[in-house]
């Protein structure tokens, strides 16, 4: 299975035969950029920032590392050991995840992704790693800079945290919800009535 990622100079996109990544400029010619990437990468819609991870063993468990790169500049950022890479979708992550794989925010800033067994935010600049801490009753869905789509538990329904404004509660939708590429938006499937979606 391939991931596409789409960035504002073109689009990238995994051969899942080879692990090759690729990029194909908007009016230019593909070009590998990347190898043996066993989940594939993701991208800032709005920008020139791809990441994927190179060389893990287990896409979902074991250690790879990140490279980070620039698109309109043909080069890397960085490449950073990390031990946990991006979560591939091998069946598992439905529409949810459309690129393919578990990346949640690809910036010039910053790089967010599910592992599925924590999510996991890079900061492109200091080159350091950390988790997302575990809340109580909520679990993070998604992050997009200071936005945050959290899952709160009992009853299952999507929260929106926005610094400066109220927490929204979407007591009518599913937890399972993404934030548009800007943040501005939530995408989420209504909450079944009468068995149905």
């Amino acid at each position: 299975k391939g991931a596409l990622a789409l960035v504002r100079s073109g689009a990238l996109y995994t051969d899942p035969a080879t692990g090759d990544v690729w990029f194909h400029p908007w009016g230019g010619d593909p070009r590998i950029v990347g190898r043996n990437s066993k989940a594939g990468p993701g991208g800032d819609p709005t920008g020139d920032t791809a990441a994927w991870f190179e060389g893990s063993a287990a896409p979902n468990t074991g250690p790879g590392k990140l490279v980070v790169y620039n698109t309109a500049a043909g080069r890397e950022i960085s490449r950073t050991r990390q031990a946990r890479s991006v979560a591939d979708c091998s069946g598992v992550c439905g529409d949810h995840y459309p690129a393919g794989n578990g990346f949640l925010q690809v910036s010039a800033k910053r790089v967010v992704w599910n592992s599925r067994s924590g999510i996991y935010s890079h900061d492109v600049r200091t080159r350091k790693t950390t988790a997302f801490k575990t809340l109580k009753k909520r679990y993070l869905i998604d992050v997009h800079d200071q936005v945050k789509l959290l899952g709160e538990r009992n009853p299952w329904h999507p929260v929106l945290t926005v610094p400066g404004r109220a927490e929204q509660r979407y007591t009518d939708l599913e937890t399972h919800a993404r934030l548009s590429s800007s943040g501005s938006y939530v995408l989420a499937v209504e909450a079944p009535t009468k068995g149905r979606h």
